[in-house]
């Protein structure tokens, strides 16, 4: 996995780690994808530590993806409360 030729490997675990959480209800406080986002570089920081820096960015990415989720339900969730804001 980890190295640079492994792509489409490192690409399937991204895709099969976001394919395998199934239909979500959006929590618009985005607590559930800050914590998995904190898990995410958790595992990553693990993975680095022990010299796996090319697969580690994989988790890396995914970790951006959950906050950048979370930031976009904090918002939408926002404009439900205040949409004259809109």
């Amino acid at each position: 996995m980890n190295k640079e030729e492994n792509f489409i490997l490192r690409r399937g675990y991204h895709c099969r780690d976001i394919n395998s959480r199934g239909v979500e209800i959006i929590d618009f406080s985005g607590k559930k994808d800050s914590d998995r986002a904190a898990e995410y570089n958790k595992k990553a920081s693990a993975l680095e530590d022990n010299g796996f820096l090319v697969f580690a960015q994989t988790l890396r990415n995914l970790a951006k993806n959950s906050k950048n989720d979370a930031m976009r339900n904090i918002k939408e969730g926002e404009s439900y409360n205040h949409p004259e804001e809109l």
